[in-house]
């Protein structure tokens, strides 16, 4: 695993101030060290969680692998069998490793034990010692929700954390909560060959995308074996003559499984930071609250990862690694609107910038580049959506579906943050990789149906702001919400 355990500090490298101190050693936060010491920045990480930080780092790790496996034999269906044994052999190695890589080498200073915020600029560790910044990112993850209503203390009721602990995916298992983290956890299970029933109380899945994407995304997971079923309240959960679990829904319908998955959500690993003495601001769940350019409330504390993203993907604390450090250095863009959310896993998802559909809601005149394959067996589709504004031809959103997606998306996002214009992208040409060579064929028909409607100076570059900021006097924070819709 590339997330290391940390080591005793090496005495020469003690200090008493540093340029930057990440407070949390999960993916995110390792992330964000490691790159701000590639910046020249005096660095320290604090690891005052470290038995709470592996439950995530495994997640990550898990989905990882499996998605890099998934891409690099998503070409032949003859191999499924073998991508079956190998995700399952993934899961027993990750599960298994009961430890991280010596930290030996980081060119960077490791601390381990509980740590509490004194001022904006100083936290005191357990040992007496003060460190001292000019700037804190906390990165301390989240713990799944337990809601009372379920038995955590029976084995088949899991959590996304306590899942790990088994040696093996299950043989069968109810997701309760069909959101990023569900569809994430159902692609993963369905790649192991689990049965995988996806149950959600709500009407769409992936209420975030746009409807022609949703129905890509849940067209791949039929083709993996999931069964989904939405618009059900769960009524009971009983345990059967073997310990498996009787899931009732509100409709009637029974479900029978080894296991039953719980995403109630997450809570923020912030207790006893000493946060609330400083009075930054947290939501009820204990997450940072932060803004566009992950700053809390107080001046020189970020927050970056799920302990400020309630969304808490596991592809998405390195890219916010990235932004959050272009704040702390004075140079913040409009990267919050341009940051992709990525669902890396056998079914890879992902997305950046506006929707078709919320473009539609704050009345930008847009034009969409679609372009679409499928297996030829009918197998899962590869689908990309690209999203113009119609006025300055700058691509203002993307959306990709299929293996590679994670990689491809990150495209769409440079171009949304650079307020890149049409013409620009569709010169890079193409690339290797399906996502990749979609995401081109998606420009190209996008520029297809500008030049049809007559119109080509939407073909260069030209300066200026992006049309998202000024339209109809929303501010960016109406944008973001519609995001989360």
């Amino acid at each position: 695993m590339s997330q290391r355990k940390c080591e005793p500090v090496r005495p020469t490298m003690i200090r008493e101030h540093y340029d930057l101190v990440v407070v949390g050693a999960t993916t995110a936060g390792i992330s964000a060290a490691e790159e701000a010491r590639r910046r020249g920045l005096a660095t320290a990480l604090l690891d005052p969680q470290p038995l709470a930080f592996a439950h995530e780092i495994r997640w990550t790790e898990l989905h990882r692998r499996i998605g890099s496996l998934t891409e690099a034999l998503a070409c032949d269906d003859s191999l499924a069998p073998l991508r079956r044994e190998a995700v399952r052999t993934i899961w027993r190695a990750i599960t298994a490793e009961d430890g991280f890589r010596s930290n030996a080498d980081a060119e960077y200073p490791c601390f381990t034990g509980a740590a509490k915020f004194v001022s904006p600029s100083r936290v005191d560790l357990a040992s007496g010692q003060q460190i001292h910044a000019g700037a804190f990112i906390i990165a301390t993850g989240a713990e799944p929700r337990r809601p009372s209503r379920f038995d955590f203390s029976w084995p088949a009721v899991r959590t996304s954390h306590s899942i790990l602990r088994d040696p093996s995916p299950p043989l069968s298992v109810v997701i309760l909560g069909a959101d990023w983290l569900g569809c994430e956890w159902a692609s993963l299970c369905a790649s192991a060959g689990s049965e995988v029933v996806l149950v959600d109380r709500r009407t769409r899945l992936l209420r975030a995308l746009d409807a022609d994407v949703r129905i890509a995304v849940q067209t791949g997971l039929h083709e993996m074996g999931v069964v989904i079923v939405l618009d059900e309240e769960l009524v009971a959960v009983t345990e059967g003559p073997h310990g498996e679990c009787h899931v009732e829904l509100s409709s009637g319908r029974e479900e029978i499984a080894d296991r039953l998955l719980v995403l109630a959500g997450k809570t923020g690993n912030t207790r006893d930071l000493g946060l609330e003495e400083l009075a930054v601001d947290l939501d009820p769940l204990g997450h940072v609250l932060i803004d566009d350019c992950f700053q809390s409330s107080v001046e020189g504390i970020l927050a970056i990862g799920s302990v400020a993203d309630p969304m808490g993907l596991a592809a998405s604390g390195r890219t916010q690694a990235h932004m959050a450090l272009d704040a702390v250095l004075g140079r913040p863009t409009d990267r919050w609107m341009s940051a992709p959310w990525i669902l890396r896993s056998s079914l890879e998802v992902g997305m950046c910038g506006l929707t078709e559909e919320a473009c539609t809601m704050l009345e930008i005149p847009v034009v969409v580049g679609r372009a679409e394959t499928a297996q030829s067996d009918g197998g899962t589709p590869h689908f990309c959506k690209i999203v113009v504004g119609r006025a300055d031809g700058r691509i203002l959103g993307g959306q990709i579906v299929g293996p590679g997606a994670s990689d491809a998306i990150h495209l769409a996002s440079d171009a949304v943050e650079r307020n890149v214009c049409l013409g620009d992208c569709i010169q890079l040409g193409t690339a290797a990789g399906t996502a990749v060579e979609l995401y081109w064929q998606g420009l190209q028909s996008a520029s297809g149906q500008l030049r049809s409607a007559g119109d080509r100076s939407h073909m260069r570059s030209r300066d200026g702001s992006s049309a998202v900021k000024s339209v109809g006097g929303r501010e960016p924070s109406a944008v973001e919400d519609l995001r989360w819709r």
